[in-house]
């Protein structure tokens, strides 16, 4: 059928995962009256086969991604030894040569003098002859090695560094860190136990018969140990080798690791300043932006029922206490103003508890005390540079004790200062313009409004390419659902015109009615409320140290509280340190997967690494 009107129309949009659902009405009077068309477009997902609603579907580069990856970690490995061996080579503690045919050259003719006195061919020969290196390491601690008996010992620690814990990093596919962390643990009380000092020391004291050396999860912190007793113990010996200027060559060869790509590509960018980028969370504009935005939604509600906007004064009290406080309570908020008995405020219709303060001013205030608030704004903003920009502890604490004149203690708190993380939705020059604003009371909708009158500018004829337009979507499947939506539009407007109207279907929640949804929005707050909780039992537990909790961490304590803090598989109580420490040994885990119980809510248990658990010969069946 075609249209009396061509463009009058509304174009209805149902888009899934796969498929692109429409339907082209006729309007009238602004109004729809027929059904022209419709149709559905269907089409492979971006992504291969898995579970869509449990996040487990793989891209369909991932298998060569994963195999470039490999090519370069296998090729740094190789740059990482070939240039640790140069250096040993210029320092005269190895040998010149390829080290493939220097390394076993070097051992055959070691191994006579450094390894016990067994018959040459034998099976006993054979099996402590791969135990040379662990042997030097452990007696470069006690007595003096020859120049290439020590470069070997050396060379040997660059082999493997140790498992390097990083909080920012997704654990790898294979990859359990819980039950990492857990091994890591058990083997630094095998060393203890053993009365070692070094990782190397314990492994040469193994009889291979009887339990293997290699194949153990080991961290990074003990090969950085080792190296520092070897260096000092042999230093003695060779002090024209073992120089300052060598130890920081071999050192940075061995444990030089790149930092973490940069994600500064991926940050979204401003509603309203055309190719900014969205401000950090943590910017003290963007802090007193969320207040005013607050303060200036809130409404003072009656026991009658009635609301009225908080006076000028009531206002202004209220953002001098948010201004220095991380957050404030409805009820100490009432006293403040002084609220009648029975007066709310309309965000607790929500179920919400408390305004957010500026969360920044109270984490440097702590650091600084009363000189912070001495700092002029520039001084203040430069402070918060610095913590964001400088990512080195050491760096960051010569940076307090340099500009800012900290003691040293307060620089070194100064260092582990971390601020709120993500970013807001306005760029900072959105916010330099809104914000003045706001202060004024103007409501956020009206200084919008007044700032940037023309933001809504008129559709384009066809709708553009996905990647250009939106370059911080990285996620396969949309990309895809977004090239196939661009297909359609494009088709329909090509042959109708642009319509009037598009609207898009959001199934999820319609058929909710409204006191369903009232409950599910308090519920959602309750929730909210309990994960606070447990965010900031986690900020205070000392033995822990972390300061802004990951969504793990807080899941980890709701439920540990649900099991009373006793393992529900081995009966033992569960401690904050062995729950959050730095090397935790439990983890997150669903016991009835969701091809099982279709179920994919927080009904999930805490499950401890397998050497943990009993009854079932030192692992979990259930994990298997």
């Amino acid at each position: 059928m075609a249209l009396e009107n061509p463009g009058n129309y509304i174009l209805g949009l149902d888009i899934g995962a796969s498929s692109i659902g429409w339907a082209i009405l006729q309007t009238a009077d602004a109004r729809p009256v027929t059904l022209i068309r419709c149709g559905a477009r269907v089409f492979d997902a971006g992504m291969e086969e898995g579970d869509f609603a449990q996040g487990k579907e793989n891209s369909r580069n991932a298998a060569r991604r994963q195999a470039r990856m490999a090519r370069r970690l296998t090729n740094r490995r190789m740059r990482r030894r070939r240039k640790l061996f140069n250096h040993l080579v210029k320092a005269g503690l190895l040998p010149p040569g390829d080290p493939a045919q220097v390394i076993p050259a070097l051992d055959a003719a070691l191994r006579p003098k450094r390894l016990p006195q067994v018959a040459e061919h034998s099976a006993e020969r054979r099996r402590l002859e791969h135990t040379l290196p662990y042997r030097l390491r452990a007696l470069a601690l006690s007595e003096k090695l020859e120049p290439f008996e020590l470069g070997r010992a050396i060379y040997h620690l660059a082999q493997r560094r140790g498992f390097l814990s990083n909080r920012k990093a997704p654990p790898k596919k294979d990859e359990k860190p819980g039950e990492v962390k857990a091994h890591i643990t058990d083997l630094e009380g095998k060393i203890i136990a053993a009365g070692c000092q070094t990782l190397g020391q314990y492994l040469a004291g193994l009889d291979p018969e009887e339990e293997r050396i290699r194949r153990r999860w080991t961290s990074r912190q003990m090969y950085l140990d080792e190296f520092a007793r070897i260096w000092a113990a042999q230093a003695h010996h060779h002090p024209s080798i073992l120089t300052q200027e060598s130890r920081k060559r071999v050192y940075k060869s061995i444990f030089h690791q790149r930092p973490l790509k940069s994600q500064a590509g991926l940050i979204g960018t401003c509603e309203f300043e055309r190719g900014r980028k969205r401000a950090p969370k943590a910017l003290l504009l963007a802090q007193r932006f969320r207040s005013l935005q607050q303060v200036g939604d809130a409404r003072i509600v009656s026991r009658g029922g009635d609301s009225r906007n908080l006076t000028a004064d009531e206002r202004e009290a209220l953002l001098g206490v948010l201004d220095r406080q991380g957050e404030l309570s409805f009820a100490k908020a009432r006293n403040l103003l002084k609220l009648p008995k029975g007066h709310t405020f309309n965000w607790e219709a929500g179920g919400e508890d408390h305004f957010l303060g500026n969360r920044t001013n109270s984490h440097l205030a702590e650091v600084f005390a009363d000189r912070w608030w001495s700092f002029t704004d520039d001084e203040r903003n430069q402070v918060v540079e610095d913590v964001l920009s400088i990512q080195k502890d050491e760096a960051l604490a010569r940076r307090g004790q340099g500009r800012w004149g900290l003691d040293p203690d307060a620089a070194a708190r100064f260092s582990q200062t971390s601020l709120e993380d993500g970013h807001c939705a306005l760029s900072r020059q959105a916010l330099a313009k809104i914000v003045p604003l706001l202060e004024n009371g103007v409501p956020y909708s009206t200084a919008v409004k007044e700032l940037y009158p023309d933001r809504r500018t008129e559709p384009a004829e066809v709708l553009p390419p996905p990647v250009p337009t939106y370059p911080h979507l990285t996620n396969p499947m949309v990309l895809r659902v977004l090239a196939e939506l661009r297909k359609v539009v494009n088709a329909i407007i090509g042959r109708y015109g642009k319509p009037a109207a598009i609207r898009v279907e959001l199934a999820r929640g319609m058929r909710r009615s409204k006191k369903q949804r009232t409950d599910a929005w308090k519920q959602m707050r309750q929730n909210e409320s309990a994960r606070r909780r447990a965010a900031d039992r986690i900020k205070t537990a000392k033995e822990v140290g972390i300061e802004n909790p990951s969504r793990a961490d807080i899941e980890k304590i709701l439920l540990a509280e649900e099991c009373g803090w006793i393992c529900p598989y081995t009966g033992k109580a569960i401690s904050m340190n062995a729950l959050l420490g730095p090397t935790p040994q439990f983890d997150i885990e669903h016991i009835i997967p969701f091809s099982r119980s279709l179920d994919d809510s927080f009904l999930v248990t805490l499950h401890p690494s397998a050497t943990d658990c009993t009854g079932s010969g030192g692992s979990c069946p259930v994990f298997r």
